[in-house]
């Protein structure tokens, strides 16, 4: 068992089942467990200011399961389900199409413009 001074982290996918914003708890069904825990099993997170506000209910995540002050925490969430996540999806593999024939002299310089590509924030 780990001390509420221990530190540790590991990469976890599953689908949110519930959500309770005025506690920042998730509770979250494991597809992707890591070592610390089991597939299939549901765990209770919880999660910072930003992501509760996020409904990520009935939404399958990708997230840093970390554990300390007691408790599991996730951070570094990541929505792996949803139109936005399609879309950045289909943004970054044409980026990957459009760059993995470059050699390093065809590579972008000082000047160039960037080729589109998706991130994901907060909003």
């Amino acid at each position: 068992m780990l001390s509420s001074a221990s530190l540790s982290a590991d990469y976890i996918t599953g689908t949110v089942v519930d959500a309770d914003s005025t506690k920042s708890v998730l509770l979250v069904k494991l597809t992707t467990a890591g070592v610390e825990f089991q597939n299939n099993e549901t765990i209770r997170f919880k999660v910072g200011i930003g992501d509760r506000e996020i409904d990520y209910k009935n939404r399958l995540i990708r997230a840093k399961a970390v554990y300390y002050a007691n408790k599991w925490h996730l951070e570094s969430i990541f929505p792996v389900d949803g139109l936005q996540a399609e879309i950045a999806q289909a943004i970054n593999d044409q980026l990957h199409e459009d760059t993995s024939t470059k050699t390093r002299r065809r590579a972008l310089r000082d000047g160039d413009y960037i080729p589109n590509f998706a991130l994901l924030d907060q909003n």
